[in-house]
């Protein structure tokens, strides 16, 4: 956008930006000084997060590793923040009731998930009740440093990787890009969904904050359709070539619809 408006609302964004983006460069420093306490849960957490708002895949991500760890013969929980879960008492938010609704597949171990804005009391309570848990995975906890971390993975889009360039309320960024230095490994989400020089452009940001931690690439495939009737933690029973040749409608529910890979009509 051009004209007296656009800029007047860009220099406004960027006023608001500056204090934002000090504050967050303050706090992260606090921790970083232990002057801001850092809660140790009782058990390893591996925190699964992103430096910008939108979604770039965690709930897959946070649901494929609890899955992978129970098979390992590792008893699992999930803390999360609950967004959307209403007013209701004890309702469950969309996040965590899809996480439930996947992750029910009982075997030797039911994954529990505890939503709520308090993780560290979140963590004591699932304790109390599942004393056998023997580590936390943390959904969307790169910024939540209360809780102390063994490992912390963070996932960035590829196809909108950096919040064009500004935390909010200019750009998406959730915190300065220094924090790309506290991950453990990044995952670049939806890499498929770009070119290769754009996928070493990222990564070359990245080293310019931090140059040792692993990066490696993801891409969101679609397996299958699942009917309806058939529970959440299912394999899909219906092939996606069964849509060829068929006008189809979508909803999606999700941070970036992009990702799904269908041509919506606009």
């Amino acid at each position: 956008m051009r004209g007296p408006g656009a800029l007047g609302a860009r220099i406004m964004l960027r006023l608001a930006e500056t204090p934002y983006a000090a504050l967050m460069r303050l706090r992260n420093a606090l921790y970083a000084a232990n002057w801001k306490r850092v809660h140790d849960v009782g058990r390893p957490v591996i925190s699964v997060g992103n430096i910008t708002a939108g979604g770039v895949g965690k709930t897959p991500m946070v649901a494929w590793l609890a899955g992978a760890l129970r098979n390992r013969g590792y008893r699992p929980a999930i803390l999360m923040r609950g967004y959307g879960a209403g007013s209701n008492k004890g309702a469950k938010s969309d996040e965590a009731a899809e996480l439930d609704a996947v992750l029910d597949g009982a075997k030797t171990w039911r994954i529990p998930v505890y939503a709520s804005p308090n993780r560290v009391a979140s963590a004591a309570n699932a304790l109390r009740n599942h004393p056998e848990i023997d580590l936390f995975l943390l959904d969307d906890g790169f910024q939540h440093r209360r809780v102390g971390r063994a490992f912390d993975l963070l996932l960035i889009d590829a196809t909108a990787p950096f919040g064009f360039g500004h935390v909010h309320p200019r750009g998406l960024l959730r915190e300065p890009l220094s924090g790309l230095a506290r991950a453990s490994t990044l995952v670049l989400t939806r890499s498929d969904l770009v070119d290769d020089p754009s996928i070493a452009e990222i990564r070359k940001t990245i080293r310019q904050y931090n140059a040792e931690a692993p990066i490696h690439t993801a891409r969101h495939a679609i397996r299958g359709l699942r009917s309806s009737d058939l529970p959440a933690a299912d394999p899909p029973d219906i092939p996606i070539a069964s849509l060829a040749n068929r006008k189809i409608y979508t909803v999606a529910g999700i941070g970036n619809p992009r990702a799904l890979g269908f041509q919506l009509d606009t």
